[in-house]
């Protein structure tokens, strides 16, 4: 029951981000939302979608500001990976790509737990994502092995599409934060 329990949770809580992200502007603050609402599910705190609807409100300013940036600098590397093809740049690329990853990795579940401006957060994400690197290889693991299984199903199985499409955001927000979890105690208060 708890297992059914947890994938109810996972699949209630990919709604409720994939509908909030529905806005292209509004992912940032949705991310922070599911983070939010991930940790307190791990908490065993209950109110799912009053969590994420106050998170989401909460967190839209500064994580929408910080979309802003993380969204262009992505939208950027990815043109550059597909159009720019000069083969002295790979390590820019390489390099960019990289910084890019870490901060992403680690800027939603920092702007949902503490209040820092947006430049800090960013900094705090890069700092702590290279201090604790296994846990920020943990994170794009998963990430990974989420899109190579969604390709995989969509080519081999595409009946389990929709499946892994109604569980994917709920439980990559679930599977992060507890990966991520004590390290972010560690800086917390509470």
């Amino acid at each position: 029951m708890r297992g059914l329990s947890y994938l109810t949770d996972a699949v209630w809580l990919t709604v409720l981000t994939v509908v909030a992200c529905l806005p292209v502007v509004t992912v940032g603050a949705s991310l922070c939302a599911a983070y939010e609402t991930a940790r307190a599910l791990g908490n065993g705190e209950g109110h799912m979608t009053r969590r994420f609807l106050t998170a989401f409100r909460s967190n839209f300013p500064k994580a929408t500001a910080l979309w802003a940036v993380l969204g262009l600098i992505g939208a950027g590397l990815a043109a550059s990976w597909i159009v720019v093809q000069i083969t002295p740049l790979l390590v820019v690329k390489f390099a960019a790509t990289i910084l890019w990853l870490i901060a992403f990795a680690w800027t939603w579940a920092l702007q949902a737990r503490f209040e820092n401006p947006v430049g800090r957060t960013l900094l705090n994400a890069l700092l702590i994502g290279f201090g604790n690197m296994a846990r920020t290889i943990a994170v794009i693991v998963v990430d990974a092995a989420f899109v190579v299984l969604l390709a995989a199903s969509w080519m081999l199985f595409p009946q389990g599409l929709f499946l892994l499409v109604l569980l994917g955001p709920g439980l990559l927000a679930l599977a992060h934060e507890a990966i991520l979890r004590p390290v972010i105690r560690r800086y917390s208060a509470r």
